[in-house]
């Protein structure tokens, strides 16, 4: 049985780039859109985002809906459609060990990725 993926909604008035991604309307129709993305806050997640962002308990579910709006606004990457910024991957690098030791030592962490939305809360360890 051969299955057809239905093409995604373009915007015909955007600069044609090299990146499709930028051509895509922001729609929640796409696959890639959880409405609910509530089981990927884990609490590992909520303790970063309380202790080391310093964002209240009462804040951190909405304070990440929210980051995520204004992100598909600007590009409706699948990850973040999907809440997948929110998984823990910083803790597969072979650096993570070092970032939490340096934390612990008073350092900072700002992990910052090319998507912008990837890894907006790839460290959910301390």
């Amino acid at each position: 049985m051969t299955t057809t993926t239905p093409k995604p909604f373009v915007a015909e008035d955007k600069e044609k780039i090299s990146d499709p991604v930028n051509r895509v309307v922001p729609s929640k129709e796409h696959k890639w859109w959880l409405d609910s993305i509530d089981h990927k806050i884990t609490p590992e997640c909520r303790r970063l985002l309380e202790k080391y962002s310093n964002i209240s308990p009462e804040d951190v579910r909405q304070h990440i809906y929210d980051i995520r709006e204004k992100a598909w606004a600007i590009r409706p990457y699948p990850c973040t459609g999907l809440g997948r910024s929110l998984d823990n991957l910083l803790a597969q690098s072979p650096a993570y060990k070092d970032i939490v030791a340096r934390l612990k030592g008073g350092d900072s962490f700002i992990d910052i990725d090319a998507s912008s939305a990837k890894n907006y809360v790839n460290w959910c360890g301390t």
